[in-house]
């Protein structure tokens, strides 16, 4: 338990739309449920460092990621995020930043 945000997006850009696809379907139900809100798209339009060292590229120029927030526990894996078992596949190939 506890309260975190992420920003979650696809390893390759043509998956991204597949990604909110899962999202809605999956609904504002299942989020609430579990307390984690996809808040928001943000779509970065430069680089942006993590806040100790200006060599670690947090979120990538030119790509979008969904803006999660709420309690930690969905938000610890992108199977999480989604719904998806462990031992189910996904081609989405999910990123998560994690910051608490």
């Amino acid at each position: 338990m506890g309260y975190q945000e992420s920003f979650v997006t696809t390893t390759n850009k043509k998956y991204f739309n597949d990604f909110l696809d899962r999202i809605k379907k999956l609904g504002w139900g299942f989020y609430d449920a579990h307390l984690t809100y996809p808040t928001y798209i943000v779509n970065v339009k430069e680089n942006v460092y993590g806040e100790f060292t200006k060599k670690r590229i947090m979120l990538k120029k030119n790509k979008k990621y969904v803006y999660f927030t709420g309690d930690r526990h969905l938000q610890r894996s992108a199977n999480n995020v989604l719904d998806i078992a462990d031992n189910e596949e996904t081609v989405l190939n999910l990123d998560i930043i994690e910051f608490t």
